[in-house]
């Protein structure tokens, strides 16, 4: 049972990997921008992918900076044509006060020009760590179906599982390394679990 949860969560992990893989090419070329106005709160929160990385920005007292008409025209999802020259940041000189970069993650802060009131935080990550980390669980699987696969081929060509030494003279255990063969009835079980 754990064996088969193991399987699907490595399968679900390893389309989020090419789903990402996809996404991070796109953004070479695309900006996808998805806007959301909360009205209650005068917030407009952004999520943006471009230049091979995800950016969820919020600004805070929109209202003050940008006509109602104009945010509720921009809200939902909309995607551009990008050119070489675009920059990742939001709100390039817009009265950054707090701008950090590293390996691509990167963070600014800051109030909106004149307009005292109206504050924003944007927070980059990049791409490649993302799809690191949802290869971990699908290589992770690989290398132990290779490793089962290795070990029931030298098992069934008389050979130790786990030096590989010809054991037709001694079938019981290895003379090379020491290690106990299983017998048919030991290998039957661990292939069931």
């Amino acid at each position: 049972m754990r064996r088969r949860l193991f399987t699907i969560f490595a399968a679900i992990s390893l389309l989020l990997c090419i789903c990402l893989l996809a996404l991070w090419l796109r953004s070479y070329r695309h900006l996808d921008d998805y806007k959301i106005w909360q009205i209650e709160n005068d917030r407009l929160c952004e999520l943006l992918s471009l230049r091979g990385g995800i950016q969820l920005a919020r600004v805070e007292c929109v209202s003050q900076w940008l006509a109602d008409d104009m945010l509720h025209a921009n809200q939902g999802w909309h995607t551009f044509p990008t050119s070489p020259d675009d920059d990742w940041q939001l709100f390039a000189g817009a009265g950054t006060a707090d701008f950090r970069n590293y390996l691509g993650f990167r963070f600014a802060s800051g109030r909106i020009g004149a307009l005292a009131a109206v504050r924003f935080w944007s927070i980059r990550i990049p791409f490649w760590p993302l799809a690191l980390l949802s290869a971990v669980l699908p290589t992770w699987w690989l290398c132990s179906m290779v490793r089962a696969w290795t070990r029931t081929r030298r098992l069934r060509l008389a050979l130790c599982p786990t030096c590989a030494y010809d054991l037709r003279a001694t079938p019981n255990q290895c003379p090379e390394c020491g290690s106990p063969v299983p017998t048919r009835n030991q290998q039957q079980v661990t292939t069931n679990n």
